[in-house]
């Protein structure tokens, strides 16, 4: 980098862990599973039987209605009592399977960020002071250009399901179902009011996202021949163009007692391509999996 006029300077830079592009393939991931899940919906619904007159028909008509009402009978006060018929038409019901899939592809893309930054290897931001000078109050700003983004990172347990990644769940199944009797489970407001067991870390880097990323460190203090590293498991970096080999950079550094700006380059390799496919279909065959 540069430097100020009586103040030796020499700083190094670097970015590390794992800079790369993702790969989802739609067909094998989303679309296949909001297929499946509209055929399984549609296949709930009445379907009209077939009239015939032939006597082996109306004997198996017979056999039928007489074991449905073997059925009817089975049940008891209470369990009548206890169920709610369908209330919705078949056309309301088409529709709101409808608008299911459309919000759906909409939270999916939204989600696939944070499935990324579920599985790739989380930046860290090295900063060395190769001098002999102690830098206080430091503050470094580095642009990275090209097609990159940053994400908060997320540990894989945490972008496995529905609700970490906000999907809406399917209509329900056409068919009658229980009635609530109004009471409350404490079991599960038990743990919906569990405070959480960790607390409150800000984070040592902050971005924006702007078709290239800017990210900003508050260093603090920078000893002579001292390296800092940013905290680990707080970003990942993912490039969105899966021609680039390399990301290049420009920094900026600051510090308190020093009137200049002391500038540098670097260049970042991207690591290549990771395809998630299999991982995304994970997550959603687990979540068809549950009724």
């Amino acid at each position: 980098g540069s430097a100020g006029a009586q103040v030796e300077v020499d700083f190094a830079v670097e970015v590390l862990g794992e800079i790369a592009s993702v790969t989802v393939d739609e067909e094998n991931t989303v679309d296949e599973y909001l297929s499946k899940m509209r055929a399984r919906l549609i296949d709930a619904m009445p379907r009209p039987e077939p009239r015939s007159t032939d006597a082996a028909s109306l004997t198996g008509g017979l056999a039928g209605l007489s074991a449905y009402r073997a059925a009817i009978d089975g049940l008891s006060l209470v369990d009548s009592a206890l169920m709610e018929p369908e209330r919705r038409s078949e056309e309301e019901y088409i529709e709101s399977i409808d608008r299911w899939e459309s919000r759906f592809r909409a939270a999916w893309k939204a989600a696939l960020p944070k499935i990324a930054a579920s599985q790739l290897r989380p930046a860290v931001i090295r900063i060395t002071n190769r001098t002999t000078t102690f830098f206080h109050d430091v503050e470094v700003n580095l642009h990275l250009e090209g097609d990159i983004s940053a994400f908060d990172y997320s540990k894989p347990e945490w972008a496995d399901n529905f609700s970490d990644l906000k999907l809406p769940h399917p209509p329900r199944k056409w068919g009658p179902t229980k009635r609530s009797l109004g009471i409350p489970n404490y079991a599960r407001m038990s743990q919906i009011y569990t405070p959480g067991a960790m607390p409150y870390v800000p984070s040592s880097i902050s971005y924006k996202n702007s078709g290239s990323v800017d990210l900003n460190l508050d260093v603090g203090e920078l000893r002579p021949r001292g390296i800092y590293e940013s905290e680990d498991e707080e970003i990942v970096l993912v490039v969105a163009d899966r021609s680039l080999t390399s990301i290049h950079g420009t920094w900026e550094l600051t510090a308190r007692d020093h009137n200049d700006v002391y500038t540098g380059e670097i260049d970042v390799a991207v690591a290549g391509n990771r395809d998630l496919t299999a991982v995304a279909r994970q997550i959603l065959i687990m979540e068809e999996a549950v009724e």
